[in-house]
């Protein structure tokens, strides 16, 4: 598949510019790419040059540990990486897959400006964002999605992970905001700023809804050992038959 086929209609659709809490966490992300270096969770006045913190690096941990897991019997050819932001972790997934075409897509224009700075061969970037990512279908491999899913209002999470599992033809690795972990009900724990909600979910409403479009949960990974005590988990989806 020549990189030019990456270039799909849906990819430059905008998210629903009517919403506010879409324009709100543009904004937010954004600002982060001007003025952070694109490091959504680094905070001014820390110590030190803008960085991911050390759950961040964790988090990213868990997605290549999974997935490894998916991919050891089937090397893939395609890659798409939803919510690149400033696309280092695009580059990491390149560097796993070095024969794979990888895409990367994010809704803030300024955060790809930073990713396309150092974009390598095989590599590229579009702008697009959830819930409604896309309706072709089977176009990608693995489809990826790091720091995303909490930033969709509850009642759009279906529709955003159904674009998702239409779009992969072997396995979703998707990370959540767990809702069951008790952290997730102080209410800091619910906003990015004073104006930027996030929306956890839980292993158990993912599974359905993977369900009901061909996929099955095959794994999940937590910071720690129970689910309950875990803020963030990594889920793997695989499609049913695969």
């Amino acid at each position: 598949m020549p990189l030019s086929d990456f270039r799909h209609p849906w990819l430059i659709a905008p998210m629903n510019a009517d919403t506010p809490h879409y324009e709100q966490t543009r904004a937010f992300h954004d600002d982060a790419a001007r003025t952070r270096q694109g490091y959504y969770d680094w905070k001014p006045g820390q110590a030190g040059a803008p960085r991911h913190s050390c759950w961040q690096v964790r988090t990213r941990a868990m997605v290549i540990e999974a997935l490894r897991a998916a991919t050891a019997d089937h090397v893939p050819e395609t890659v798409l990486d939803v919510g690149c932001g400033r696309g280092d972790f695009t580059r990491r997934l390149k560097a796993e897959f070095p024969a794979a075409r990888v895409l990367g897509v994010d809704f803030s224009e300024p955060m790809l400006d930073l990713a396309r700075q150092q974009a390598p061969p095989g590599l590229a970037f579009r702008q697009a964002g959830l819930p409604d990512l896309a309706l072709d279908g089977g176009s990608f491999d693995i489809v990826v999605c790091l720091n995303v899913f909490h930033h969709v209002l509850a009642d759009d999470q279906e529709e955003a992970l159904t674009s998702l599992c239409r779009l992969a033809r072997m396995a979703v690795i998707l990370e959540i905001k767990n809702a069951r972990c008790p952290y997730k009900w102080l209410p800091r724990s619910l906003w990015l700023d004073a104006e930027t909600r996030v929306y956890p979910t839980t292993a158990r409403r993912v599974a359905a809804v993977a369900e009901a479009n061909g996929f099955c949960l095959d794994a999940r990974r937590g910071l720690f050992r129970l689910d309950v005590l875990s803020p963030i988990m990594v889920l793997t989806l695989v499609r049913e038959g695969t």
